[in-house]
């Protein structure tokens, strides 16, 4: 997502926070907020998988693309279950991610 496409009212683009309503600006707000953090995780993990597949890891193109697919679209309700469930924010979105 890019900072264009920006939409005031959704929760998971800003950074929640009482300074930020009085003193971020729209990009700062984004920079720091949910969207943002978990587009960077899964891109950090893409750029991981490709660097293992040069590796010679068994991880197909096909599996990259999919990767890439869904870089964006988060399911956050999914991701706040698992969270509930394995008691961990970054395993929770690996797996809502895969």
């Amino acid at each position: 997502m890019s900072f264009e496409e920006i939409n005031d009212n959704d929760i998971k683009i800003k950074y929640d926070h009482p300074l930020v309503e009085r003193y971020a600006s729209k990009q700062m707000s984004y920079l720091w907020s949910p969207s943002k953090k978990f587009t960077t995780w899964r891109k950090l993990w893409l750029a991981l998988a490709e660097s293992e597949k040069e590796l010679g890891l068994d991880i197909t193109d096909e599996q990259l693309d999919e990767m890439r697919a869904h870089l964006t679209d988060i399911n956050y309700e999914l991701a706040e279950k698992k969270e509930a469930e394995v008691r961990h924010d970054v395993m929770a979105h690996v797996y809502t991610f895969g």
